[in-house]
């Protein structure tokens, strides 16, 4: 039987396991979540790679998704596989037109998709930032989706709080 996207969105991160004695302090949990960010932000620029306009959007959002219930576990936030989906649909409503314009720019050869790999990491590395500073902070499941978009639309604001 086939996986679904969510099934195989968790098992490319799942090699990450969350060890709660390893991530006793506040810079491991940091450099956990950095480490975790820094790979999926990768996979999401491979995924970039494959030259279907459109289709690597479809791929993305379980992955980001992915990312940010294990971000979540990392700061021992019980979150739902339904509010990490809150969290990446919230967070890429206010992105789409951007990510569109990424993914369509692949209907110019070749260097329509080497134009859209830097634009999947950098989405992808902005929500696990967003998503880190959240959770670091004492952020909850419940609170994430909105608090996750005020971050990557107002930064300014939010690192001013």
């Amino acid at each position: 039987m086939a996986k679904s996207w969510r099934d195989q969105a968790m098992t490319a991160i799942e090699h990450f396991r969350v060890d709660p004695v390893q991530l006793a302090t506040p810079t491991s949990r940091r450099e956990a979540a950095e480490s975790l960010i820094k790979t999926v932000a990768g996979i999401a620029g491979a995924v970039a790679l494959q030259p279907l306009p459109i289709a690597d959007f479809f791929l993305l959002i379980p992955l980001q998704t992915a990312l940010v219930l294990k971000i979540a576990q990392v700061y021992q936030v019980p979150m739902s596989w339904k509010q990490g989906q809150a969290v990446a649909g919230v967070t890429l409503t206010g992105l789409v037109a951007r990510r569109l314009v990424g993914s369509l720019t692949k209907l110019i050869p070749v260097a329509g998709t080497l134009i859209s790999v830097p634009v999947a990491y950098g989405v992808t590395w902005a929500m696990g930032q967003a998503a880190l500073a959240h959770f670091a902070s004492g952020g909850t499941a419940e609170t994430a989706a909105k608090a996750i978009k005020r971050q990557l639309t107002h930064p300014a604001e939010t690192t001013a709080e």
